[in-house]
């Protein structure tokens, strides 16, 4: 988690703070300017939607919570929401979209 650290579900603006060395007024601007994010959560929460698209495709097995969970996110509800605002659609969607649907999910924890 130390390279990922968005995945641990408690990553919050402070940690970012930390990590770029920003004050809090400057934040939200530099998101908006060098990630096309909407602040904070935004920024976050992409992240954390592209972690899980790469998991969905590598990680077939894994149900859409158990990747949520890995993905960083507390919620399925904000999972879900999240992952409709970048792609449009929701992620039991976007697996339907993937090659090799005959995988059926596993119920073991990933970690």
């Amino acid at each position: 988690l130390t390279d990922l650290p968005f995945l641990n579900p408690d990553f919050n603006r402070e940690d970012l703070m930390k990590i770029t060395a920003l004050s809090k007024n400057r934040l939200n601007p530099f998101l908006r300017e060098y990630a096309g994010a909407d602040g904070f959560s935004d920024y976050i929460n992409r992240l954390r939607v592209e972690h899980s698209i790469s998991m969905l495709k590598d990680n077939r097995m894994y149900s859409i919570d158990a990747i949520a969970t890995a993905s960083g996110f507390k919620s399925r509800n904000t999972y879900y929401v999240a992952f409709n605002k970048l792609l449009g659609m929701t992620p039991v969607q976007y697996r339907e979209t993937l090659p090799d649907k005959s995988a059926e999910p596993c119920t073991e924890p990933i970690v």
